[in-house]
């Protein structure tokens, strides 16, 4: 009998364990620090943070088109803008989630050091131009076309 070779399986965590997980564990921390400051300052912690990530997210948004706009005017490619406007937008949205471990992370993202980091790296990591699109799978077929008007074509399959 032949074997059949065992179901593939990321090394990554499956995704629901990380959507039940990170609440839980926020929610854990958050209790801790009520436990340690007091609920009312817990409470006021989550709420500034949280105000301050709308705020981020609304600078971050008007501010991320003027400067794509600069950087083509002067005829250099925006990918650096683009990646330094999403990790600023992505720290507005950690902040706004409720907890001491997404407000970390969303603090650190607004610290300019800290986005320079996470820039060179992601550069390093991710593929030039985004990638192959889902299924290309790297290969390049060349060819060459013409444009027929679609009545040349149907009076042509009549002949």
């Amino acid at each position: 009998m032949p074997r059949v070779a065992p179901p593939y399986r990321s090394a990554r965590p499956p995704l629901w364990l990380l959507l039940l997980g990170l609440p839980l564990l926020e929610l854990y921390l958050l209790m801790q620090l009520g436990r340690l400051i007091g609920a009312a300052p817990a409470v006021g912690v989550v709420v500034f943070t949280g105000l301050l990530g709308a705020l981020v997210l609304r600078q971050a948004g008007m501010g991320a088109l003027a400067r794509v706009q600069d950087s083509l005017r002067r005829g250099e490619a925006p990918d650096r803008v683009i990646l330094d406007h999403f990790l600023l937008l992505l720290a507005g949205l950690a902040l706004l989630v409720p907890g001491p471990l997404t407000d970390l992370a969303g603090l650190a993202l607004l610290a300019p050091p800290v986005r320079a980091l996470v820039l060179a790296w992601a550069l390093r990591h991710l593929p030039p131009g985004g990638g192959a699109p889902p299924g290309a799978g790297g290969r390049v077929l060349e060819g060459e076309y013409e444009a027929v008007d679609r009545d040349k074509l149907e009076k042509g399959a009549n002949r």
